[in-house]
């Protein structure tokens, strides 16, 4: 797997963490992304098993991966590094 390869799969990985932030509200949106219904579920499950994690904590949370992991801030980031291809 490249550098780019990498970059791309943690980019997807913001864009579904992106996507589940500006749905979560819709529960019927999220239906068409099954993966953010499953994120949705989770989160909504964590508030049973570990009432430190509220709802709209872990909501912030994902907002803030979903911004760091954008294509743009990936690169930002990897360019700082002088990484050799492997």
């Amino acid at each position: 797997m490249t550098l780019n390869d990498r970059i791309n799969a943690f980019s997807r990985l913001g864009e579904l963490f992106s996507f589940y932030i500006n749905n979560n509200a819709d529960y019927q949106n999220l239906e068409s992304n099954s993966n953010a219904l499953k994120l949705y579920n989770i989160v909504h499950a964590l508030k049973h098993k570990n009432g430190w994690f509220t709802v709209a904590q872990v909501n912030h949370s994902i907002e803030q991966w979903a911004k760091a992991l954008e294509q743009s801030n990936l690169n930002s980031w990897v360019n700082n590094y002088n990484i050799k291809a492997s």
